[in-house]
């Protein structure tokens, strides 16, 4: 076991008769900086020859339960776990197949969902999320999504009867409508339907 200045780190040394080889820090949390300094000591622990100076961090981890918490014709809500460690999240966001960018690595805050409107309807987004620091990122994790068709309506009116027909933009979309029939100076008739 070696020595650390922090008593929550653990340091193991290996290495043949007595000499260490390799050590390893263990309990360190993650999306950490650290300066690392390796230099030969003699048994006064004074200093001996070239020291080698390391600049390192542990990485985050992966964004997980990354999924779409939410979605319509013209909007994308997507949500995930927070990582431990992690100071905020990026996002890049592109319409496919070869689409425009929407959002480029944009720093969105230390969140875990993120909504995204004024999407183009019946489209296809890919969704890339990674965990981050000031200077740390964690792998991104990609989603794809789509935005719903938006619901249409068409009306036929004939001589004796109206048709209303229409297509959900999805199976939750809700379409509700009044028909009300004037004989040019008064309603006549009228009624109210809620229909899915």
């Amino acid at each position: 076991m070696g020595r650390t200045g922090n008593p929550a780190l653990q340091a193991t040394s290996t290495g043949v008769s007595g000499l260490a080889s390799c050590v390893e820090f263990t309990n360190l949390p993650p999306g950490t900086r650290y300066w690392i300094r390796a230099q030969s000591l003699d048994s006064s622990d004074n200093p001996v020859g070239p020291h080698a100076d390391r600049i390192d961090a542990t990485p985050l981890s992966d964004v997980t339960n990354f999924r779409v918490s939410e979605r319509s014709h013209n909007r994308i809500s997507i949500a995930w776990t927070k990582v431990s460690g992690a100071t905020g999240y990026s996002l890049v966001v592109t319409q496919l197949p070869n689409g425009p960018g929407i959002l480029n690595n944009g720093n969105i805050g230390d969140v875990d969902t993120y909504t995204l409107t004024g999407l183009s309807p019946n489209t296809e987004y890919s969704f890339i999320v990674s965990a981050r620091t000031s200077t740390i990122f964690s792998a991104g994790l990609t989603l794809i999504a789509f935005t719903t068709r938006p619901t249409t309506v068409s009306v036929d009116a004939k001589a004796n009867a109206i048709t209303v027909n229409w297509v959900p933009g999805s199976e939750r979309d809700a379409l509700n409508f009044s028909l009300r029939i004037w004989d040019g100076t008064q309603q006549v008739a009228g009624v109210s339907v809620g229909a899915w």
